[in-house]
């Protein structure tokens, strides 16, 4: 049984490192386990043994990492839905600036785009997709800086939300859209016992709800060494 609620706290400090953008609190948590961070087990040959340390250890909080599975996560963008439900022409307005920021030339989605603005009182545009913790928390030693962009794709799910008077709308376009990665707008939003979310405690939904909607990272290239 401690065996469990090691791998629970392990998971939901990871979860807190990754909405606080410090990974301070899992060093510590690892720390109290007796584990180490992994910088590169496939590495491990061409390292000195005290800078390597109990590759075990190591290997057994990427496990640890990976025992939820997918998580909802959210990546909030930059730009606020105005409450439009008797504003026509602020409604018209609203729907450029998403498209805008979405890179939608054409009327395709507009009716699904018209729906969450005419269905929610205003709120943050929020793009919701599944991966596991490791993605953004990753135990290679990679830290909170690396990621350039973020690309998502497929049957997309995004939503004008007001988490704080559990309040929006989601809803889902096939569109592909690029926007710049920035940590401080992405947030673990469903973990099972972890804070309150707009996935299990507004939308009612399971954590995998999201997983319609495709991502992939661009990585920043490491600077070129020099003679």
């Amino acid at each position: 049984m401690a065996r469990f609620s090691m791998a629970d706290d392990i998971v939901k400090t990871a979860a807190s490192c990754i909405d606080n953008k410090s990974m301070d609190a899992l060093l510590y948590a690892c720390d109290d386990y007796n584990m180490s961070m992994c910088y590169g087990c496939n590495g491990c040959d061409e390292r000195d043994e005290e800078e390597v340390g109990n590759c075990g250890e190591q290997k057994s909080l990427a496990t640890l990492l990976e025992l939820p599975g997918d998580v909802a996560f959210s990546y909030r963008t930059w730009l606020d839905v105005n409450d439009c439900s008797f504003d026509p022409e602020g409604q018209v307005s609203t729907l450029e600036e998403i498209k805008e920021l979405l890179g939608i030339t054409t009327d395709k989605h507009d009716q699904a785009l018209s729906e969450m603005i005419d269905n929610s009182s205003g709120g943050r545009l929020n793009v919701y997709f599944c991966c596991g913790l490791g993605t953004f928390l990753p135990v290679n030693g990679g830290g909170f800086d690396d990621i350039t962009h973020i690309t998502f794709f497929g049957d997309v799910i995004i939503g004008s939300v007001d988490g704080a008077n559990g309040s929006g709308h989601c809803v889902t376009i096939q569109h592909e859209f690029t926007l710049p990665f920035d940590h401080d707008y992405l947030y673990v939003d469903s973990l099972k016992g972890y804070g309150y979310s707009w996935t299990k405690d507004i939308a009612g939904e399971s954590e995998n709800w999201c997983e319609s909607t495709q991502f992939r990272l661009t990585i920043k290239e490491a600077p070129m060494a020099v003679a």
